[in-house]
């Protein structure tokens, strides 16, 4: 399968999630709950990256609405698509 055709394949918590991780900036858990509730950010995440989406992580201090700061908080990037390798058994 190319790109195209699993973007149309997927859930849509995990196309939301593409979308959030696509956006210049990216996304942290935060960010996505207050656009739409999304739950399970980092599942939604590792499964895209099973489908062969290049999605980088950096830890940041993020201060939230209230003026309360999270440190440790991972920030999600989409740089691109590559297909999966699969691997055999020799």
């Amino acid at each position: 399968m190319n790109q195209l055709q699993i973007e149309h394949t997927l859930q849509p918590s995990e196309a939301r999630a593409l979308a959030l991780a696509r956006k210049a900036g990216g996304v942290n858990r935060f960010e996505a709950n207050l656009s739409d509730g999304h739950c399970s950010l980092g599942q939604r995440i590792s499964k895209l990256r099973s489908l062969g989406f290049q999605i980088v992580k950096q830890r940041e201090t993020w201060t939230d609405t209230h003026g309360e700061k999270h440190s440790g908080v991972v920030r999600y990037f989409c740089l691109g698509w590559s297909e999966p390798t699969t691997q055999t058994a020799a």
